[in-house]
């Protein structure tokens, strides 16, 4: 196997159309499952007249458009099943229609009222993908679009995200609350509510090193069993800096800046609709900028993917999958569903340039790849071990030598502020993170940081010795 350094950069919030759905390859690339421009939804998905049947096609944005949605689409569980249902309580056997994005968005409450009809429209709009996101535009060009992944589970960021390095969420298909995100890190080993077995942990019985390198809160400290590795947890600097040296580990997962703090000097670019998404675009030309730059290149993978959909339209349903284990079957959803399809694209010189790969992959396919290319014993749950790995698309005889040296990005993404709009200066996952870094060890005083969220991230940096 020609990969000997595996990196995955997570992102949140958005579905494939609403990213690449307008999306148009070079000359001699071939074109993903996007948008024909026809696509549409309905105020009311069961209505056939009056003013609920009302259609919003998919538009495509220009200009300043798309890079702040604010307020955020709706993203729980409960929203996810109105996406892909029409209702949050489908019947036994219903196949999705797609058909609820507009009317779950539609509903939002914004100071008492619902939300007016023109923003509701937002959620079906795709950004123009050359003109707008530059980075992703060459990274899908010059690389491969897995055109056919899914988020694990119809639901929001942090089940999603245990299913990248566990293949189950352990039974959870919500968000947790304030206090029990606190709780996730109180106990240690398996005790915890969030205590499932990883790859980290199968990557380090193998001898396999394994590094988490984030820019405020690591999301992935959630996992409790992962605390015992916190010295293999680094600021994002020394992703950078550890390219550039050769020192890589085998496995790299990054975590995006989820908060706009300028006291701290922080910009959030997560992806996450409330922030500005240039920040996020420039990311995934910086972590692509400094492996390709790294004397590892030539025995590396990037894997650049969102967690869940955020609300956004897409216009595929998502095909069943395997329930991942006992806690999964005894829970009110029976995660037998795949959540809606989010983009990914994954790079090396080891993959052929300009493809589309149409197989169906979720969050557990990192886990599966990782087994497949780096010998970690057993699977972590039914879910991984039944996902499609993607490290058949490392095919080449040789690696390539036409790969670019650095992607393209747009400047001009606003300072934070707070959101007049919502009247959340933080997104719900942001306060489960800071619910969740309050509890580590060592919280900062008041007089270190300017507000919870300072002092939240300043915790994290004491805990994690950066």
């Amino acid at each position: 196997m020609p990969i000997e350094h595996l990196v995955v950069l997570m992102l949140e919030n958005r579905s494939f159309d609403h990213i690449l759905g307008f999306y148009r390859p070079a000359p001699g690339g071939q074109a993903p499952a996007g948008l024909t421009g026809n696509e549409s939804n309905a105020f009311d998905p069961f209505a056939t007249s009056g003013p609920g049947s009302e259609r919003v096609a998919v538009s495509r944005w220009a200009g300043e458009d798309g890079y702040i949605t604010d307020p955020g689409p709706q993203h729980e569980h409960a929203d996810a099943m109105v996406n892909l249902f029409g209702t949050e309580s489908p019947a036994p056997g219903a196949e999705p229609t797609n058909a609820g994005f507009l009317s779950r968005y539609a509903s939002l409450d914004v100071g008492g009222q619902p939300l007016a009809r023109d923003l509701a429209a937002r959620v079906m709009g795709c950004f123009d993908t050359a003109v707008q996101l530059p980075a992703l535009q060459a990274l899908a060009e010059s690389f491969v679009i897995l055109d056919h992944w899914f988020s694990s589970l119809p639901g929001p960021t942090w089940p999603n995200r245990f299913f990248a390095h566990c293949a189950t969420s352990g039974g959870h298909f919500e968000s947790p609350t304030d206090p029990e995100a606190a709780w996730s890190v109180s106990c240690s080993g398996g005790d915890s509510r969030f205590g499932m077995p990883t790859i980290f942990e199968s990557l380090a019985a193998a001898g396999r090193d394994f590094r988490v390198y984030y820019h405020d809160i690591p999301q992935a400290l959630a996992l409790s069993r992962l605390h015992a590795y916190r010295e293999r947890f680094f600021h994002y600097t020394a992703f950078v800096r550890d390219a550039q040296a050769g020192t890589l580990p085998a496995y790299t997962f990054i975590e995006p800046a989820y908060f706009a703090v300028p006291v701290l000097g922080l910009a959030a670019n997560d992806m996450h609709p409330s922030h500005d998404v240039r920040r996020g675009d420039a990311l995934i030309a910086d972590v692509y900028g400094a492996l390709r730059a790294s004397p590892l290149w030539a025995s590396s993978a990037l894997l650049v993917l969102w967690d869940e959909h955020g609300g956004f339209y897409d216009h595929v349903p998502p095909p069943m999958a395997v329930c991942p284990d006992a806690a999964s079957d005894q829970s009110s959803f029976d995660f037998r569903r795949l959540g809606v399809r989010v983009p990914a694209l994954l790079a090396s010189p080891w993959v052929d340039k300009g493809v589309v790969d149409s197989s169906v992959y979720d969050h557990a396919s990192i886990p599966a790849t990782v087994k497949a290319i780096f010998g970690t014993k057993g699977f972590l749950s039914k879910r991984d071990a039944a996902a499609t790995p993607f490290e058949s698309l490392f095919c080449r005889a040789q690696p390539r030598m036409d790969t670019p040296l650095v992607l393209p990005s747009l400047s001009g993404a606003k300072p934070p502020t707070d959101r007049p709009m919502s009247g959340k200066p933080i997104s719900d996952n942001g306060a489960q993170l800071v619910a969740m870094a309050a509890s580590l060890p060592g919280l900062a005083t008041a007089e270190q940081g300017a507000n919870d969220v300072a002092r939240a991230v300043m915790n994290v940096a004491r805990y994690l010795d950066v």
